[in-house]
């Protein structure tokens, strides 16, 4: 996928985890899919 659509999923998901819509574990594996080198 474009770096562009890979952001725009990651600031979604973002979104989703700020409202408590995901968890922290699900926030990890978009960091993983969309993050080219993810945070520890």
């Amino acid at each position: 996928m474009s770096g562009r659509i890979l952001e725009e999923v990651h600031e979604t998901a973002r979104g989703m985890l700020d409202v408590v819509a995901i968890d922290e574990k699900r926030m990890e594996e978009y960091d993983v899919l969309c993050l080219s080198s993810v945070p520890e």
